[in-house]
């Protein structure tokens, strides 16, 4: 029996934050053209915030104008948003529908004890999956530097529906001192998308911490230059999830402190090299700690160091794609990605 498995790449709009913040005219349509120069087969686009952040406006008529950009490249769109509320949940797949997104990813956003945020995630999914299962779309959270995979675990075996997934995050682990292997393999059974990226672990140089921990970071660096084994896992979630689409979300510019389980700190670092302390970050091309600094003396430095940042990213997922046996699906700048399995008729 031979089955083919394919593979649409998407480009995530966080890959191009300094372009939107830094240069003028970079719009929604902007980073439309550049996923397709890249050779994308979709888009993810954020509407994380009043004005629907990159859309640039909530009338439908906006909505509708840039989903039809999106559909004119024949490209597929997924969105996202913040807050698991059931009324914020319910507009955003209002919005979704008017874009024709597929697919709405969202985090939690309340404060409070891991219990009490596991609860409020919960119960909004649980009020809003019937609305997305009405309106064909899947409502999807994502382990966004908020939780562990047990705790997400925990969240889709409570909410239990066919409308709700997971979104696996290659590197929001690392925030919460989990390694981001053991957290794939924890998600996998609920993963209906991803954002690949890559990170590394440094200590901050003018951290206020008393400890090493406490002065940890995780810095964004282009994807394939950091520690994460994003080929073992990429392999892994795609030979044991669903996968359809993989989307990358380079994160040059990026940078968090260490969340949670910070008396785990040092026993991670000797269990997992993913957590071992990069000392060398004087390249502002590989890891920038202050990419604001750089943006009020040479901008267009930023911006090119990004740029680069996303094509090396692409480019890197496509050559891992490659190794794993997954080849191009059509000629030219090619946003699909075909394996062939054959096996051995019983």
């Amino acid at each position: 029996m031979t089955a083919d498995r394919t593979i649409r790449l998407g480009l995530h709009s966080f890959s191009f934050k300094l372009h939107r913040r830094y240069r003028e005219g970079f719009d929604v349509f902007a980073l439309i053209d550049a996923a397709a120069g890249l050779g994308m087969s979709g888009v993810h686009v954020s509407l994380n915030d009043e004005n629907y952040r990159w859309i640039g406006g909530t009338s439908p008529d906006r909505l509708r104008a840039v989903g039809e950009a999106i559909r004119g490249k024949g490209m597929f769109l997924e969105i996202d948003t913040s807050g698991t509320g059931r009324e914020h949940l319910v507009k955003l797949l209002d919005a979704a529908r008017l874009l024709g997104a597929d697919r709405l990813r969202t985090y939690v956003t309340v404060l409070g004890s891991p219990e009490e945020r596991v609860r409020a995630t919960v119960e909004g999914l649980l009020g809003a999956a019937p609305v997305a299962a009405d309106l064909g779309i899947a409502l999807l959270v994502e382990n966004h530097e908020d939780f562990t995979s047990q705790e997400m675990v925990r969240i889709m075996e409570a909410v239990n529906h066919p409308s709700v997934g997971a979104v696996y995050d290659f590197g929001n682990s690392m925030i919460v001192l989990e390694d981001p292997m053991e957290a794939a393999k924890g998600m996998a059974p609920f993963v209906r998308s991803v954002h690949v990226k890559d990170h590394i672990l440094t200590i901050d140089p003018v951290g206020g911490g008393a400890t090493e921990a406490e002065n940890a970071i995780v810095c964004g660096v282009p994807i394939g230059r950091g520690n994460i084994d994003i080929a073992a896992i990429l392999g892994y979630l795609l030979d044991n999830t669903g996968l359809n689409r993989v989307c990358i979300q380079s994160v040059y510019g990026y940078r968090a402190p260490i969340a949670r389980n910070l008396p785990n700190f040092a026993e991670q670092a000797r269990r997992h090299p993913v957590f071992v302390s990069e000392n060398n970050i004087s390249d502002d091309s590989f890891c920038i700690l202050d990419a604001e600094a750089l943006s009020r003396v040479d901008p267009t430095r930023l911006l090119n160091y990004e740029q680069s940042a996303v094509a090396l990213g692409v480019g890197k997922v496509r050559e891992i794609l490659g190794n794993l046996g997954y080849g191009p699906a059509c000629r030219g700048l090619c946003g699909e990605y075909r394996r062939e399995n054959t096996q051995a008729d019983p």
